[in-house]
């Protein structure tokens, strides 16, 4: 177990992990004040993290800089920009599928028109909506029926 120690003070752990390996970051901060030495260590780790909520909110646009108010850890404020943009809307959703449904391959290349139908499935698979292969032959084939029938 590592061990920092001093002349008169008792020897306390570095590392939580050390006395429990289930111990996580977030249990040692909780119990920063057990000693000298661990509070360096929790300032150390505190400054890190205030310098990494800088640099995140550096990199945000004016509109979402207010989500940030309040915030005091680099993890909070991760996860609060996660919410943000991890959700799909359903409008989203059906956009892409209504996109889907229409393409056509008009003048553009096959392998354009291709491209252009894996880009739209690539972006439903993203936001966790499947399309089942045989319907996405169909659309394929469909989108290519109706460019021909416009020549």
């Amino acid at each position: 177990m590592a061990s920092l120690s001093s002349n008169s003070s008792p020897s306390i752990p570095l590392s939580l992990t050390d006395v429990n390996p289930n111990f996580t970051l977030m249990h040692s901060i909780t119990i920063q004040n057990i000693g000298s030495k661990l509070n360096l260590a929790y300032e150390l780790w505190h400054e890190k993290d205030q310098n990494l909520i800088i640099w995140l909110n550096s990199t945000l646009s004016d509109d979402l800089i207010h989500f940030t108010v309040g915030i005091t850890s680099a993890h909070e404020l991760w996860q609060i920009l996660e919410k943000r943009f991890a959700g799909v809307s359903r409008s989203h959703i059906h956009k892409l599928q209504s996109c889907l449904q229409s393409a056509q391959k008009g003048f553009s290349l096959i392998y354009e028109y291709l491209r252009h139908i894996k880009s739209i499935f690539d972006a439903l698979a993203a936001a966790g909506t499947s399309v089942d292969e045989s319907d996405l032959i169909a659309i394929i084939l469909n989108g290519l029926l109706m460019s021909m029938s416009l020549l």
